[in-house]
């Protein structure tokens, strides 16, 4: 039960950072660093969510 609800506090985390992306790249002057950071942010936590996923199966 606590592995669930990590995984939607990763899940929901993931999804915040997705719409801050889209935000960013819609600006016509983007700040590319933050972009990068974004972008891998959401990598390590689809990393972690994989990870917490396999252990559950």
């Amino acid at each position: 039960m606590a592995i669930e609800a990590h995984l939607n506090a990763l899940n929901t985390r993931r999804q915040d950072i997705k719409e801050t992306l889209t935000q960013e790249l819609k600006k016509p002057c983007r700040d590319e660093f933050k972009i990068i950071e974004l972008k891998r942010q959401k990598l390590k936590l689809k990393d972690e969510i994989s990870k917490l996923r396999r252990r559950t199966n």
